[in-house]
């Protein structure tokens, strides 16, 4: 073999490698990670490494996520809008306590969905409440990930998102009236 033709397969081997290496990334991300006594957090599951208004498009998952119930609880789950263009997707959500399985199908076609899904975008958001104070990592497991023509997308999972519920906070008054006793027993004692 000559130098010539050395140089066109490194060049195809190169590209074959890199090609291989690109994956889809399933992330959560909370707007808050505290949740307060009676408020909720919203984690919004997002998807990024996919072909942006281009192959590889995504066209069906499968995603388990898991979380401490003696926390937070799963109040709501809302679907993004991205996976599905023009008709209407099929959407499961299966929750049990400590976890939640969601599921969703496009009907759409592999060129719609091609020519109008983003990236980058939130598969679902999820809304908790406190339930006690604690801290509790949400963690995503996938169980399928398919582009446009339902074939496996390859895909990383980033690391789980830690929530912490607040613990009570003593009220001003009862700090108010936890130091008039404490003063008056000093007061006492110098007597």
């Amino acid at each position: 073999m000559t130098r010539r033709t050395l140089v066109p397969i490194w060049i195809l081997a190169l590209l074959f490698v890199s090609a291989g290496a690109h994956a889809a990334t399933i992330s959560m991300v909370p707007a808050a990670t505290t949740v307060g006594l009676t408020g909720s957090v919203d984690v919004d599951l997002n998807i990024s490494g996919l072909g942006n208004l281009a192959p590889d498009s995504l066209g069906v998952f499968d995603i388990d996520l898991g979380y401490d119930a003696g926390i937070v609880s799963l109040d709501s789950v809302s679907f993004g809008s991205s996976l599905s263009v023009a008709f209407p997707s099929v959407q499961i959500l299966t929750p049990s306590a400590g976890s939640v399985n969601i599921f969703e199908l496009s009907l759409d076609s592999a060129a719609d969905l091609h020519a109008n899904q983003a990236g980058s975008f939130t598969i679902a958001t999820l809304t908790f409440s406190r339930v006690a104070a604690g801290t509790t990592t949400l963690v995503a497991s996938v169980n399928a990930l398919g582009d446009a023509l339902g074939a496996p997308l390859a895909f990383n999972v980033a690391p789980g998102t830690r929530i912490t519920a607040a613990i009570p906070e003593p009220s001003a008054a009862l700090l108010w009236v936890t130091g008039l006793v404490v003063l008056r027993n000093r007061l006492r004692a110098r007597r």
